[in-house]
């Protein structure tokens, strides 16, 4: 992003730097500004960007004004005329709502983080910036041309290069900061303590994971739509209170790549092993929400000797038994893009409308933090729903729970609309000696609404049992 800005700019430097009050300077800059925008912005000025043809119509303008019919204002004030056509620039297109550096940072990002909250807020700010220093040299380059100053060449030399340096330093520093300052507004990133974000490579697949906490192994996979930094920070400090907890992406989300692997539960459990047993995890306890759930009980079903305990929230076992979801729950959930902004759409089916007014702002700041961190693409959501759907039309999980053997929890809510708790039902049925702990007025999602409570139940669960 900032390499794009900074390239549209270069037009403009290059006529800033010869331009000089007479008509060969004028000619000069022209050409300069002319050449680096051909050699430089072709793309841009293809793509329709703002400042560069602002830059392209202005130059040409200058040229035929002032050195065609040498115009001698033209000529003279063409250092304040280009300061004020930038200022202009730059707070039209905010008063537009197109703030001009989105054009490039747009440009450079993956399609799914285009419309991203916090891109957009921090090109507000860059957009700003910019115009608030080429403000202040339009005002600085006017008082030396129009208020009687001509010996003062600081305020024509330096002030207007003293903003241009500003305005760049910012460009550079500035992303970084406003994205440091969301993340500590409540997002997983947040967490006094949490690991960086480290990787393991399987061949053809990277894994990335973070790690919190000391003590026995939790292992939680997230559900769809999602990536590691989804979890709820509450949640995941708690349980960390007892066990080291290990989040991570699944192949091709987030911090994670992968090439030419089916996204399919199996497959992914599979991944989940090699990861595991290339960095001796077992044996852990699994905790899957959601899609995780169905891609835990497909790992608890081939490889259980790896697993001290199993706690499925939100979920089902697939097949023709589960209970299904509402027509309009199907429609919320298929209809979602990749687009952050969209994620807030549904929180109705996530939570009761009771609830909606005290956890709206913190499940804003926690998707916002997660979506710096690589919203799942679109070609990867499908292929979540794929793996869903094959999931739902396959009973084979469920016929192999009957022998699991592995102690479960299996954790719901009595409001879910997406996964309607029946399935919980289901399950604890399904599955030898499973406990089922239901939250009378929780939705999908429980762990959010009571990431407290969820977390000390499971330790209470986990407690229980001998090798704890």
């Amino acid at each position: 992003m900032r390499t794009y800005i900074l390239k549209g700019f270069l037009p403009w430097i290059l006529f800033f730097a010869f331009v000089d009050g007479t008509v060969v300077g004028l000619g000069v800059g022209i050409f300069a500004a002319l050449i680096g925008l051909a050699l430089f912005n072709r793309k841009a000025l293809k793509k329709k960007f703002i400042l560069d043809w602002a830059g392209m119509l202005f130059f040409v303008a200058l040229l035929v004004l002032g050195v065609g019919f040498q115009f001698s204002f033209v000529t003279r004030y063409g250092l304040f005329l280009a300061n004020v056509v930038l200022t202009a620039v730059c707070y039209g297109t905010l008063i537009i709502n197109i703030p001009f550096t989105l054009q490039y940072a747009r440009e450079e990002l993956p399609e799914h983080y285009r419309k991203n909250p916090i891109l957009i807020g921090v090109n507000r700010w860059l957009t700003f910036f910019w115009g608030t220093c080429f403000l202040v040299s339009s005002i600085s380059t006017a008082l030396y041309y129009f208020g009687g100053q001509p010996n003062l060449l600081w305020m024509i030399k330096i002030i207007p290069t003293a903003m241009l340096v500003l305005a760049i330093l910012l460009t550079i520093v500035f992303p970084d900061l406003y994205k440091a300052r969301r993340m500590r507004k409540g997002g997983v990133s947040s967490i006094a303590g949490i690991s960086e974000v480290k990787k393991v490579a399987l061949g053809n697949v990277t894994i990335g994971y973070r790690t919190l906490g000391k003590g026995p192994l939790l292992i939680l996979l997230n559900g769809s739509h999602m990536n590691m930094h989804h979890w709820s920070p509450e949640f995941l400090k708690r349980l960390s209170a007892y066990y080291q907890v290990l989040i991570f992406d699944y192949p091709g989300i987030g911090h994670s790549s992968y090439e030419n692997m089916p996204f399919t539960a199996e497959k992914i459990a599979t991944c989940l092993k090699r990861f595991i047993e290339k960095l001796n995890l077992t044996p852990f306890v699994m905790v899957g929400y959601s899609m995780g759930g169905k891609i835990a009980q497909v790992f608890a079903n081939h490889y259980p000797k790896h697993l001290r305990a199993l706690v499925l929230i939100g979920t089902d076992f697939g097949g023709p038994k589960i209970i299904q979801c509402g027509e309009h729950a199907r429609e919320v959930v298929t209809s979602i893009g990749e687009d952050v902004t969209e994620l807030q759409a549904y929180l109705p089916l996530f939570f009761p409308e009771s609830v909606l007014p005290r956890v709206e702002h913190k499940m804003e700041q926690i998707v916002l933090s997660a979506s710096l961190e690589g919203a799942p693409s679109k070609e990867m959501l499908e292929k979540e729903g794929e793996l869903s759907a094959r999931f739902s039309a396959d009973d084979s999980n469920r016929k192999a729970l009957n022998h699991l053997l592995v102690p479960t929890l299996i954790v719901s809510g009595a409001l879910d609309e997406l996964i309607p708790t029946e399935n919980a039902s289901l399950l604890s049925e399904t599955i030898s000696g499973a406990h089922l702990m239901e939250y009378p007025d929780a939705g999908h999602g429980v762990v959010y609404q009571y990431p407290l409570e969820v977390a000390d139940y499971i330790h209470n669960f986990l407690s229980t049992m001998q090798q704890y």
